[in-house]
């Protein structure tokens, strides 16, 4: 039976090793390649608005995703605008809330676990302080793999095509969702 439940930052810190290994299978990459990016993880917690569910399986993890409030000194944030037009940045950036990492053990993909934590975390996201959310995802043939599909079914909309992140040869696209019932009280 799967749970899903919202890890706390602790938690979070504890079981990075075992998130790091399930985003390095889910993205195809070498284990040392993901272990490296264990300080960024680290520091996503102490991100303002910082969220975190996982789906577990009696002891073990099989997916994970996280988030936090955007704001112009991050650097994906700035990243992203400096590629975008005004007009573009306008309507998603300001008061946004990037989905950092959604991944699913590739055993327990086509399941629901996905889709289950993405709802989730769209549920946590503060309403009074973002109204969309954003996340960048790597372009494939055919936009026809699970991850385009459910973000598509999701009601996530295309923001950018063919973004290219620094160090990165693979084109991205920028997706955003804009967030039901907001109450936006704090500036950005």
């Amino acid at each position: 039976m799967t749970q899903l439940r919202q890890l706390s930052h602790a938690e979070f810190v504890e079981h990075l090793d075992e998130l790091l290994a399930i985003y390095g299978a889910a993205m195809g990459y070498p284990l040392d390649f993901a272990v490296a990016r264990r300080p960024y993880l680290r520091a996503h917690v102490n991100e303002p608005g910082f969220r975190a569910f996982a789906a577990f399986d009696a002891d073990h993890i099989m997916g994970f995703t996280y988030g936090y409030l955007s704001r112009t000194d991050q650097w994906w944030h700035s990243t992203v605008r400096a590629g975008i037009s005004a007009q573009t940045y306008a309507q998603w950036l300001p008061h946004s809330y990037e989905l950092a990492e959604l991944h699913v053990h590739p055993l327990h993909q086509g399941h629901g676990v996905g889709r289950g934590l993405l709802e989730r975390l769209l549920d946590a996201v503060p309403r009074d302080a973002a109204r969309t959310v954003l996340l960048s995802t790597p372009e494939v043939d055919g936009l026809d793999n699970a991850a385009w599909r459910l973000y598509r079914n999701t009601g996530f909309q295309e923001v950018a095509r063919q973004f290219r992140f620094p160090g990165d040869a693979r084109s991205f696209a920028i997706l955003g969702y804009v967030l039901p019932d907001t109450v936006i009280s704090s500036p950005n």
